[in-house]
């Protein structure tokens, strides 16, 4: 009877938890949790599953939660409901959320969450069947940096799969964001908020690999404890509050984290939201001129860029937290000001972009690295990072090639030219033994440019066709053994707009202008081509009371041409 009594009251509570009419209208939040312990963090599993019952689904909020254990066949959909009861922790029997498994049609009884296909299914079917104002993703398990550097190098992963598919299946960021496009471009939505809740995902390299898919992002840059996220305390706030905006829940993630295990651990308790709407307009920017200082100066002074990057923050080596990295250079009055400068404008965009850091007093660092090898290009893994990391469209690759004492062109920017106006464009290299040999050694040079070289390469003509021209120079050095290197550049070459008054046609209206029409009118110079360029007044003809109008613009503060006296 009184087992009866039990199942009675347990049904009675999902019943009341799940209304079947409100389960698949639009909600303010939808929190999906891809709990991968197919692994030894089984029991940590459910324990979470446990902690989220506490907060639970509501007429607010749908809480779906994919959860893989170490046995076979034991891959289940949960939708959570609210329990009462509170959590007992290890225990699945104690756990009374409803299993959905029949909804997905997707789903096998055994699946390989180590495969993207899995999470992409799983995120594109709980955002299709459950829709709402705000969604989180959770992404759970171990996790891996950037490489690791102890032998056994493997590119950054989540979600390392015991028994679904192969040994050691994981998912690294490439796979990440292919997940993350394919589900954008069929939901047409950004996620709100991505969380990382594994080991070492907090780093720039991992928050902009995803920055196109999502707004917030989540993550330790050290490893977590097995328990990871406190899954109790932020979900029971937005229960409570569930127009609760994104931010102040990866805020509260983040601070629970912290809290949970508190200011004085040996190790492990950092987390950090980056918010992603502002990685590439703020951060970005910031971040590219504080490299390209650090390279024009690394000459003089590389000692000084080495010993602070030996005392800032690292997890793991050779991933070191950026902002204290920034921060010591920017505190160093030996260092150029420039580079001082360039540092303190980086820590303010970082301090503008990252919503909330935690980080316990073990560690002097601010919850973000990024990957810092001493030698790149000769690093076993730097065609991983070039082919599966995003981050290495930034100019941090360049700056570490600067590191590690390679050649460099400086020059990066091209100006863009014009048909039939001069171009001129000089390239210096920095970081070698001069004096430099320059070579054309690849691409197509825009129709009448040509180069000159001494210790520097000299671009210099008339164009004459308007496309853009893609071409590769290649430089060497005077060391011994010498040091080369070859860049690529794309250079832009267009039509001048027809500027009514411009009659040389080079892109301005000045006194040029006025002498080339004397010229024409009275010497028997060159008619302007096209013949408008001439006519200032517009009024048809090319005439002396064009001249007049063009000394007036000019020098007088006169109209501009065609808009009368």
């Amino acid at each position: 009877m009184k087992k009866l009594l039990a199942v009675a009251a347990a049904l009675f509570l999902i019943l009341s938890s799940v209304n079947p009419q409100n389960a698949y209208a639009q909600k303010k939040w939808t929190i999906m949790v891809y709990c991968c312990a197919d692994n030894n963090l089984h029991w940590a599993g459910i324990n979470d599953l446990n902690e989220l019952e506490l907060s639970g689904s509501s007429d607010d909020i749908n809480i779906i939660f994919l959860l893989d254990l170490w046995d076979i066949d034991d891959t289940h959909l949960y939708y959570v409901v609210h329990d009462t009861n509170g959590v007992a922790h290890g225990d699945d029997n104690n756990t009374i959320s409803p299993i959905i498994d029949d909804s997905a049609p997707w789903l096998a009884s055994e699946e390989d969450m180590g495969n993207p296909q899995t999470l992409q299914d799983f995120l594109l079917w709980s955002v299709q069947n459950y829709p709402a104002e705000h969604y989180l993703l959770s992404i759970w398990d171990h996790g891996s940096g950037i490489f690791k550097d102890d032998g056994n190098f493997i590119t950054k992963g989540e979600c390392w799969d015991d028994h679904g598919g192969l040994p050691g299946d994981y998912i690294d960021l490439k796979e990440l964001k292919n997940v993350m496009s394919a589900c954008y471009s069929t939901l047409g939505l950004k996620i709100d908020i991505i969380g990382h809740d594994v080991c070492l995902s907090g780093q720039f390299e991992t928050h902009y690999q995803v920055r196109d898919y999502a707004n917030i992002s989540i993550a330790s840059a050290d490893s977590e404890p097995m328990d990871g996220w406190d899954y109790e305390g932020p979900f029971m706030n937005l229960r409570a509050n569930p127009d609760m905006a994104p931010e102040e829940l990866a805020y509260q993630i983040v601070e629970y984290y912290y809290n949970w295990y508190g200011p004085s651990p040996s190790c492990c308790n950092t987390q950090a939201a980056v918010d992603l709407r502002l990685m590439q307009s703020t951060f970005i920017p910031a971040f590219h001129d504080f490299n390209e200082t650090l390279i024009e100066h690394m000459n003089d002074y590389k000692s000084m860029i080495v010993l602070h990057k030996a005392s800032a923050a690292m997890y793991q080596n050779p991933n070191i937290d950026l902002w204290n990295f920034a921060e010591n250079l920017a505190g160093d009055p030996q260092l150029h000001q420039e580079i001082r400068d360039a540092a303190n404008s980086l820590v303010e965009a970082l301090d503008t972009t990252v919503i909330h850091q935690r980080t316990a007093n073990y560690t002097v660092g601010y919850g973000n690295t990024l990957w810092f090898p001493n030698d790149y290009s000769g690093h076993p893994d730097v065609d991983d990072y070039q082919s599966k990391i995003d981050f290495n469209q930034t100019n941090w690759p360049r700056f570490l090639r600067a590191f590690a004492g390679e050649l460099l062109v400086q020059t990066l920017d091209l100006a863009d030219g014009y048909v039939d106006s001069f171009y001129y464009q000089k390239f210096t290299a920095i970081n070698g033994t001069p004096p430099y040999i320059w070579e054309h050694v690849g691409g197509q040079l825009p129709y009448g440019l040509s180069f000159t070289y001494n210790d520097s390469a000299y671009l210099s003509g008339i164009p004459t066709y308007a496309t853009t021209y893609g071409f590769s120079l290649r430089v060497t050095d005077s060391s011994e053994p010498p040091k080369e290197t070859i860049q690529a550049f794309d250079l832009a070459v267009h039509q001048h707009p027809y500027l009514t008054g411009d009659a040389n046609y080079d892109g301005e209206i000045n006194v040029g202008d006025v002498v080339f029409l004397i010229n024409y009118i009275f010497l028997n110079g060159a008619v302007p081509d096209p013949y408008e360029l001439g006519d200032a007044d517009c009024d048809g003809v090319v005439k002396l009371v064009d001249v007049i109008y063009l000394v007036n613009y000019i020098f007088r503060d006169g109209q501009p041409p065609c808009q009368g006296f």
